[in-house]
């Protein structure tokens, strides 16, 4: 009889199509996550906050269900190349829209966050909170294929002392300088995501899908409530609070990416999904624009919430559309903007230079 091949570091759990589908289904959660009328309409349930609790995480987690390969010199390039380049470019197009909205002084001294993904640099220069992601993102590929290399006492030492560090920075309350801690705290998520994606593919690997996954999805989430409104522990002990919260914010994504992962056959038929996917970094860069000009309206005029919120999704399906159409339509620019190499990136310069 022959032997079942097990699983290897090269092994992939996902076709490209089911892939792309799975990034349309996380797309879809931040955008929902992110408008900001749903987040005003659901203010006193904190209905945004709880949606950040897994679901920007998933793209960190998807990873680890491809093939894990060593960081070399070319990959480590193309990683800069592939966030910083559309960083780059919506950067300066959030600074010109803050320059030329708001009156108030820029702080530039706080530029120098932006490369270690600090939400609020980029919110107080840019006006987009979001483009954290990029360096964030980028951070965490070259550290996750960096651990994947044969140095494993030297990574675990790393993993256990930054573990501990995030811990004694979010449910501890010690403080760091803040400077440091900016440094830090991409190295310190990017280890934390690293060993939840370790923890989903061995996950995979070993354990058979159950009910129990959305059952204990389910159950996090009224924990979620519950931990929010005080009601199983007095608000004075707010480190376990906050402890508790921190403990979902590892264990809820993981939960939810095997949700979606078992279904991942019926979600991959959807072509709407597949699209949304496929140009997830495009949807996400691009998905608050419509919204930022539908709140200034809100404000000028008042209009009410619910009438607002419906424009939001009209608004944000038309605007998304069109903006997916003219990257396919040019994609000399969408080459431009989001390359996936150096290599193909030169190659656009020069079909540019033309």
């Amino acid at each position: 009889m022959s032997k079942i091949s097990q699983p290897t570091l090269d092994t992939t759990f996902l076709t490209q199509k089911e892939s792309f589908a799975l990034k349309g289904i996380f797309i879809i959660f931040i955008i929902i996550g992110h408008n900001i009328f749903l987040s005003l309409m659901t203010e006193k349930i904190q209905f945004q906050s709880y949606l950040y609790c897994f679901h920007i995480q998933c793209f960190f987690l998807l990873p680890f269900l491809y093939p894990l390969q060593g960081l070399t010199i070319e990959r480590l390039v193309n990683h800069f190349i592939r966030n910083y380049i559309p960083l780059l470019f919506f950067t300066s197009i959030g600074l010109i829209l803050n320059l030329a909205i708001h009156t108030h002084a820029i702080t530039w001294k706080d530029s120098w966050k932006l490369l270690f993904g600090n939400s609020i640099a980029f919110q107080n220069i840019t006006g987009f909170q979001i483009l954290w992601f990029l360096p964030s993102f980028c951070i965490f590929s070259i550290i996750k294929e960096f651990v994947s290399l044969s140095i494993r006492f030297y990574c675990i030492l790393m993993l256990i002392i930054l573990l501990i560090i995030w811990i004694a920075k979010n449910c501890l309350n010690i403080t760091f300088s803040n400077s440091i801690l900016i440094i830090l705290n991409p190295f310190i998520e990017s280890f934390k995501y690293i060993l939840m994606g370790m923890l989903l593919r061995l996950l995979v690997i070993k354990i058979k899908y159950s009910v129990l996954h959305p059952i204990t999805f389910i159950f996090c989430s009224i924990l979620y409530f519950i931990n929010y409104y005080y009601i199983i522990i007095p608000k004075y002990h707010w480190h376990y609070c906050n402890l508790i919260e921190s403990s979902l914010r590892c264990v809820m994504p993981i939960l939810f990416f095997l949700i979606v992962y078992h279904y991942r056959s019926i979600i991959s038929s959807y072509k709407v999904l597949y699209y949304l996917g496929k140009n997830s970094l495009i949807v996400y860069l691009v998905h608050q624009l419509p919204i930022f000009a539908l709140y200034f309206i809100y404000n000028k005029y008042m209009i009410g919430l619910f009438p607002m919120f419906c424009l939001s999704i009209i608004g944000s399906i038309l605007f998304l559309y069109f903006s997916i159409l003219f990257f396919d339509k040019y994609p000399i620019v969408k080459e431009f903007i989001f390359p996936k190499s150096l290599r193909d990136w030169r190659h656009t310069l020069l079909r540019l230079n033309e």
